[in-house]
């Protein structure tokens, strides 16, 4: 897992963006070092195939949260 990876999961988890609450994409981005906001598309791509976070289309544009299955693994990986 790389930094970006790791900073939108620590964002998501710090937010409480977990099951029914949702965050939209813009604001993720944001969450990110400039250095690393290029990588963004492709490290989202890669949490939604390894099934940590889940994509949902809404009227502002996609959205996305943290799967509550995937809860105590994610948190073994930040170590909180």
């Amino acid at each position: 897992m790389n930094d970006a990876q790791k900073q939108i999961l620590r964002k998501m988890m710090d937010k409480d963006v977990i099951g029914k609450r949702h965050t939209l994409e813009d604001t993720l981005k944001h969450c990110l070092q400039r250095k690393d906001r290029g990588k963004f598309n492709n490290a989202i791509k890669d949490l939604c195939r390894q099934g940590y976070i889940t994509k949902h289309r809404t009227e502002h544009g996609m959205s996305y949260t943290i799967s509550p299955c995937k809860v105590p693994e994610i948190k073994k990986l930040l170590e909180l």
